[in-house]
């Protein structure tokens, strides 16, 4: 089955900061390495894969970490806009 015309754009967050995200850091992977089954599966499905975007030490509930995820959020909105865009235009 195949959803052409479709974006898949994963949003997620991280307890742990960026540098623990590598094959030296704490975690041994990057959060792209973790999220690769989701990104393959959306490419086999023949959808527009977006890069995944990644809020990494959102644990703390602290102004930083507020503002960080407000950011965040405007760039998810900001590639849904610009797949949907993509969209309209085929």
């Amino acid at each position: 089955m195949k959803v052409p015309n479709k974006g898949l754009n994963i949003s997620t967050t991280t307890a742990g900061p960026a540098e623990s995200y590598n094959s030296e850091g704490y975690n041994k992977y990057t959060m792209r390495e973790f999220l690769l089954p989701l990104l393959k599966f959306g490419d086999s499905l023949g959808m527009n894969v977006q890069e995944p975007a990644v809020m990494y030490s959102a644990a703390d509930n602290t102004d930083l970490v507020n503002y960080r995820a407000q950011k965040h959020k405007t760039k998810i909105i900001e590639q849904i806009k610009k797949e949907y865009e993509t969209v309209l235009e085929r």
